[in-house]
This record gives structure tokens, C-alpha cells and sequence, in this order.
């Protein structure tokens, strides 16, 4: 999965279709950096994935991971925006394209909103994450912010996603043959072509646009 990854980004690598990404509004009498800094550290140090760049060798990638990493939380004065200013202009550094060979596959970014209020950007590529696993680390990011200056409150991390790429590559090497005509037997017959309805013809170039429709159906 994360090859295929690679080979989307390295092939788009203006795409921003597989960063996931969070902001959380802070609501804080004092200033949320240093505490922020501390947390998002601990989380790094938690997890290999976000420290990990994606180099080319031999024309396949290759995980690049650190055994310790500084990270950086970019910060920005917004300030002198209007609240729907600040929104598209968070919006817009979403969807900053990954260089996941210089920087790897995840960002923290700081908004500065004046007053009380900041708002941190979490965005994370599709090569380090999925929706479960990025709602976990939201969490954990959360509760290690709100136990500041006290022992940790989360569990060691009892295995890696580097452990289960090798269980799965170890069970293809053993395996793969068997599984593959197993499924070649499950899905015979079946069609070629899924011919699903449409509103408008497919565009000749795949562009991500798109919009949000909301509808009630009724039981």
C-alpha cells in the first residue's frame, strides 16, 4: 500500500489528493506553543512513521527512518484575517503537496489568531496514515497535551506498522502463489468492467474536484 503510495505521489507530486488533514481550534489564556511543542515531540518519538522520509533507490522507495527527530511547528500570524479569510487561508496549506523525500509525510503548522485563540494545523500523508489510525493520533495528541509536566498517560506501543509490512510481505513469500489462484477461483466469471451510472462523462484528466451534497433519506 505504501509503494503504491509512492508511485501516485511520484508520479502527481503537485497532488495534494492523499494529505489528511485536521484543525484544531486552541482557546487558551496563554500561549499554547510551548506546550504544543512538547506534546507534538512526544508523539514523533512515539511513532517511527513520523519520522520517516521516502527516497528513490534502484527505482523503488526506500524508508528512510530516524532514530530521533526535532520536528518543526511552523507558526503564522493571522491575525489582520477575517475569520472566513483565515479558514481558506488554512484551507489553502492543506493542500500543500508532500515532498515525502525532504520532508517525509507529516506537517505541523500554528496559526496565531490574536486573543485567545490559535488553530493548529495537523496534516499527515496517506503513506504514513489511515482514518483510524490518524483519529488515534489526534487523541493521543490530546491527552498528551492536557497531561503538560505530567507522566505520560499513554501505553507503550506494542507493535509497529513496519512489523505488520513484514508479516505481510513474510506471507506472501510463503504464501502469495496459493492466495492469488484462491482468488483467481473466487472471482471467475465475474465482469470485467463495473458499468456503474453517472451523472456526466469521466474527464480524460483526474482533477479532484468536487463538492459536498447534503440529503435526508428517509428510513
Amino acid at each position: 500500500g505504501q509503494e503504491g503510495l509512492w508511485i501516485i505521489q511520484k508520479n502527481a507530486p503537485e497532488s495534494a489528493a492523499y494529505n489528511v488533514g485536521l484543525a484544531l481550534l486552541i482557546e487558551s489564556d496563554s500561549d499554547p506553543a510551548p506546550t504544543l511543542r512538547r506534546a507534538l515531540q512526544k508523539l514523533v518519538n512515539r511513532h517511527p512513521l513520523l519520522r520517516t522520509t521516502y527516497s528513490e533507490v534502484d527505482g523503488r522507495p526506500r524508508q528512510v527512518v530516524r532514530g530521533y527527530q526535532d520536528f518543526t511547528l511552523q507558526e503564522f500570524d493571522i491575525s489582520h484575517l477575517s475569520w472566513a479569510e483565515a479558514l481558506r487561508h488554512i484551507a489553502a496549506a492543506q493542500q500543500l503537496p508532500f515532498n515525502l523525500e525532504a520532508e517525509g509525510g507529516c506537517r505541523f503548522q500554528l496559526f496565531r489568531r490574536g486573543g485567545r485563540e490559535s488553530i493548529l494545523l495537523f496534516c499527515v500523508h496517506h503513506i504514513a496514515v489511515d482514518g483510524w489510525s490518524f483519529r488515534r493520533l489526534i487523541d493521543e495528541l490530546l491527552r498528551l497535551y492536557a497531561a503538560d509536566g505530567q507522566p505520560n498517560p499513554l501505553a507503550p506501543v506494542r507493535h509497529t506498522y513496519h512489523e505488520f509490512v513484514r508479516l505481510q510481505r513474510d506471507t506472501l513469500e510463503s504464501r502469495g502463489e496459493e492466495l492469488r489462484r484462491a482468488w483467481m477461483d473466487e472471482l471467475k466469471g465475474a465482469p470485467l468492467v463495473l458499468n456503474l451510472p453517472v451523472d456526466r462523462p469521466r474527464p480524460p484528466v483526474q482533477t479532484f474536484h468536487g463538492a459536498t451534497l447534503l440529503q435526508t433519506l428517509d428510513p
